[in-house]
């Protein structure tokens, strides 16, 4: 017996996960709107100046922004990597104040967490 459709109810099904057979075709609805999947110009215009605050040296304002963001979006795959980077920081934070860490490690480290926050805006984007 072959599979003729897969039905969700109360959910939402994503491409990240579904493997397709070779003869297989994935058909969305036309009428269904993804809403947090839409880019308006507005929200492409908060990715950019979320790169352009990080190149700024601003980096606890971007994670503070992103935050909010990902909230509201619902996003919670990128809210949680932005929580993640967000006590990767607190704790370089910490460890600078309390000079447990070299200059130049501290430097590597944050130059690290930028990057993966840059890795996020991009997956929001």
């Amino acid at each position: 017996m072959k599979n003729k459709g897969i039905i969700v109810s109360g959910g939402e099904l994503n491409a990240t996960n579904l493997i397709n057979g070779e003869k297989s075709t994935i058909i969305g609805n036309a009428n269904s709107k993804d809403e947090k999947g839409d880019l308006t110009k507005e929200n492409l215009s908060q990715l950019e100046k979320w790169k352009e605050d990080i190149s700024n040296g601003n980096l606890k304002d971007v994670i503070s922004s992103m935050l909010e963001y990902l909230k509201a979006q619902d996003d919670k795959r990128n809210l949680n990597a932005v929580i993640i980077q967000s006590a990767a920081l607190n704790q370089l934070d910490m460890q600078e104040n309390l000079y447990t860490i070299s200059h130049e490690q501290a430097k590597i480290d944050r130059s690290n967490i930028s990057n993966s926050i840059l890795k996020i805006i991009d997956n929001v984007g």
